[in-house]
């Protein structure tokens, strides 16, 4: 989820879809962004997360007062300040905006589930969009980009993310980022979506 107010002080609110190739994302000079990337088992209540692969979803924004309210799933919210995100996100839960899918996340903390593996792979499919494989893939890239991030060799990323070896990891980020490790921009604010 993406808040950004742009200079003339308007605000707007997102919600950007889970992303398995590379995609540009639109900043306009003079916007200021903040938000908050949740779990593969977090949803927005009234989210087709399968609708918006790829792409995003704008909510209804609108000023009260002086403060500016966004609606998620038929709950009007606050805009949270760039350090209200993580009260933000519990008062989101609290008043029913967020739906939690607890198999999805038992599986991918890698706890056994006593369901079959049909419907394991629907309930992901639901929940995320994604069959768990991919959503594996995103995760692991994201730590391998993380590590790398914080100055990790690539060697060394790769192994401590869990890819095979280097090669892998290369492929893989090839394939989501659009960029190999070596070319991957700085520590400059580049995030994975």
């Amino acid at each position: 989820m993406v808040f950004s107010e742009n200079p003339d002080g308007a605000v707007n609110a997102q919600v950007i879809g889970p992303s398995v190739r590379p995609r540009p994302m639109t900043v306009r000079a003079g916007d200021l962004s903040w938000g908050v990337d949740f779990e593969p088992h977090v949803v927005g209540r009234g989210v087709v997360k399968s609708d918006i692969i790829d792409g995003d979803l704008d909510l209804l924004t609108e000023i009260v007062g002086e403060r500016w309210w966004f609606t998620l799933g038929g709950v009007r919210l606050p805009v949270p300040r760039h350090d209200e995100l993580d009260a933000a996100v519990e008062h989101m839960a609290d008043a029913g905006a967020l739906e939690l899918d607890p198999t999805v996340r038992t599986v991918l903390d890698g706890t056994e589930v006593d369901l079959s593996d049909r419907t394991v792979r629907r309930q992901f499919a639901q929940t995320t969009g994604l069959r768990r494989g991919q959503v594996e893939q995103i995760r692991r890239a994201r730590r391998a980009f993380a590590l790398l991030q914080q100055g990790m060799s690539p060697a060394e990323a790769a192994a401590a993310a869990g890819y095979a070896d280097q090669a892998h990891m290369t492929r893989q980020l090839r394939i989501l980022t659009g960029s190999t490790p070596g070319a991957l921009p700085g520590r400059d604010g580049f995030s994975m979506s």
